[in-house]
This record gives C-alpha cells, sequence and structure tokens, in this order.
C-alpha cells in the first residue's frame, strides 16, 4: 500500500501544484488563508488538514475493507497534506522531495496522538526542525496504519 500511495501522491501533488500554487508561491492558497484567518500559513494548513485527517481516523475505526480508490483518496490526501506542511515550514517548494524521505520507526502510537501532537508543535514556539520532526512522525504514523488497512478488490 505504502508503494501505491507514494505513486499516487507524487501524481496529485504535480497535477495540484499548478491548480492552487501562484506564479511566485507554491503555498499561495495558504499564505491566503492564513492571512484572511489572521494565523500563520501553516496553521492554515494545519486547520485544512484536519478534515482529511478525520477521514482516515473513521477509516481505521471501522475497521472495514475499503476499495483502493477510497484508500488512495483518503491516506492520500492526508499524506499530501503532512508533505505540503513540510514544504511551508521550510519554505521548501519542492515537496515531492519529502516522498523519499519516509522511515518506518514501529510507530504504535495512535493518529489523533500524532496529529494533536503536530498541532502544538507548529502553533508553539519549537523551532522548525522541531516542527518538521513532528510533521514527519505524523506521516509515518499515517503510513504504518495505511499498511494495515485492508482493501477489497
Amino acid at each position: 500500500m505504502r508503494k501505491l500511495l507514494i505513486e499516487s501522491s507524487r501524481k496529485v501533488l504535480k497535477a495540484k501544484a499548478g491548480e492552487y500554487a501562484s506564479d511566485t508561491s507554491r503555498f499561495h492558497n495558504f499564505e491566503v488563508a492564513g492571512k484572511l484567518l489572521e494565523t500563520t500559513p501553516e496553521e492554515a494548513l494545519l486547520g485544512m488538514m484536519s478534515k482529511h485527517v478525520v477521514s482516515v481516523l473513521d477509516i481505521i475505526e471501522k475497521n472495514e475493507p475499503v476499495s483502493k480508490s477510497f484508500f488512495v483518496e483518503k491516506f492520500g490526501d492526508a499524506y499530501n497534506y503532512s508533505l505540503l506542511l513540510i514544504g511551508v515550514l521550510t519554505n521548501n517548494s519542492n515537496v515531492l522531495s519529502e516522498l523519499d524521505t519516509y522511515q518506518c520507526h514501529d510507530i504504535d502510537d495512535s493518529i489523533n496522538i500524532s496529529f494533536h501532537t503536530l498541532g502544538i508543535m507548529v502553533k508553539g514556539n519549537s523551532g522548525v526542525s522541531s516542527k518538521v520532526l513532528a510533521v514527519r512522525v505524523f506521516k509515518d504514523t499515517l503510513m504504518h496504519y495505511a499498511d494495515k488497512v485492508e482493501i477489497k478488490d
């Protein structure tokens, strides 16, 4: 499942870049949303990401087989937002470079604890490297659970 998710993410991120980015910034939507909400682009992105995390949590909680397309859409959205968040935090528009950084840390934490920690880190005064680490832990946690989802044919 991991390979399928990464390949799908690569395609989606490339396709969506032209749709959501501006000529000057890959993260245009998050920057404008941050201004509208009177917050940072990271916090605006985190808010948008939470909807996708809820979908993943629902899949895990139901513990029922899902179609491959449903899996790719739901886990892919959450995964892509984690990549975009790393990009926003590091000011690196090459978010595709993060696709190659997955390392399984044999994490048994739940996604909601990881996402909660991520929210605290992004909103807090931690340095960029600590925030990026929190996103990577969330990303790895997401992949850990992605491997456990049963796909129906």
